[in-house]
């Protein structure tokens, strides 16, 4: 990867009391992300200002006319005193791209500052976003560069440890909060976390294959690309966009053009792409369900066979097991991941099949009855 790229670098999905939330880290420049985060989390230290917090405050004054200092000044919640950490009011500013920013103190000299200091800041400033829930302050995402890699005696395994570990204990707490991005524009530093992360979510050598190495997958993947492309309009896409995931045909998109997508991120876009093509049929009659209860509502309302249905269930089940650390799925043997992969690939492509007949092809051919009658 040589230059940023809107597709996720790494991603983490977990089941919690109140849905499904993600962590995903991104190769990426935070003063230009391209996804809407209701909250920016950044770092001040105590004897230089980080290159990200410098950034933010030059975009802060050339595109808003305002200062940090202004919006700690003027904050919503302020608990710098006590626990090294504020968040500003709502930033009324399109161009911004983040509806607020939370500031993360470090106080203490970088030379004594330890793991369990910038874990116990990290573990602050998300107990703030709890706070901001109880009195009505909504934050469904957040994103942040890499806090702490400046610091001299937290090594960037550390920092990797803390920032997953606090960010997945965040959303297991925090009801509104759905996802966390982590973004860094260094390239290696980057990568290197891409690496430490598939570590600590026990992610196998298979699991990091690039499906696009097997003919096979290559062939019906683009075949399964060619038929989307050619048969879906904006229409769909436009619809879909009010839900916030209109961005699965884009990733399609560029991982077919690139040629390179790991067979745990494969798992990730076919159950996003499922969720897509469900909406695209059913539309909102789907919604408020969890995507099994969507793909059972196909199944008794007749808008999918039962044959259809359980290709759904197939890539939903991959695709939960594709994002989850299981030690179970580690032990597989490469031949029976070889053969679970096909499968993936091939439910898939009759999922895309059905949504092309049942969305667009019949729709053509009753309009060409109706126009010529």
């Amino acid at each position: 990867m040589d230059k940023y790229s809107k597709v996720y670098l790494n991603r983490h999905e977990f089941g919690t009391v109140s849905g499904l939330k993600f962590l995903e880290l991104h190769y990426a420049d935070l003063t230009e992300f391209y996804h809407p985060a209701d909250v920016l989390i950044i770092a001040s230290y105590e004897n230089h200002v980080g290159s990200v917090t410098k950034a933010f405050e030059c975009t802060l004054r050339d595109v808003c006319s305002i200062s940090l200092d202004s919006l700690y000044e003027d904050a919503e919640i302020d608990l710098h005193r006590s626990l090294g950490v504020w968040l500003s009011k709502e930033i009324k500013n399109e161009k911004f791209g983040f509806k607020r920013i939370a500031c993360v103190d470090i106080n203490e000299d970088e030379e004594i500052v330890t793991p369990e200091i910038l874990e116990s800041r990290i573990k602050n400033v998300f107990a703030m976003f709890n706070l901001a829930y109880g009195i009505g302050i909504d934050i469904e995402s957040a994103a942040m560069p890499v806090i702490g890699s400046c610091l001299k005696n937290v090594s960037n395994d550390e920092i990797l440890r803390i920032l997953v570990e606090q960010s997945r204990n965040a959303m297991e707490k925090t009801y509104s909060l759905e996802g966390i991005y982590i973004v860094d524009n260094d390239r290696e530093k980057v990568m290197d976390f891409d690496c430490k992360m598939n570590e600590l979510l026990n992610r196998s050598d298979i699991d990091q294959k690039n499906v696009f190495s097997d003919e096979s997958c290559d062939e019906i993947l683009c075949d399964i690309w060619s038929k989307i492309k050619s048969y879906t309009g904006k229409s769909s896409r436009q619809k879909y966009r009010k839900t916030g995931r209109d961005d699965v045909i884009e990733e399609l998109e560029m991982r077919v053009e690139s040629r390179e997508l790991r067979q745990f991120e494969l798992c990730v876009l076919a159950r996003k792409l499922l969720e897509y093509i469900i909406y695209d049929v059913a539309g909102e009659k789907a919604g408020g369900r969890n995507l099994f209860q969507k793909i059972e509502y196909l199944r008794k309302a007749d808008i999918a066979s039962q044959r259809i249905t359980s290709y759904m269930h197939v890539v939903r089940t991959f695709g939960n097991a594709g994002v989850h650390a299981d030690d179970e799925l580690s032990e597989i043997s490469v031949d029976e991941n070889h053969i679970d992969r096909h499968i993936l690939v091939e439910c898939i492509q009759r999922i895309v099949d059905y949504w092309v007949e049942e969305k667009y092809i019949d729709r053509k051919q009753t309009k060409w009855i109706i126009d010529n009658n």
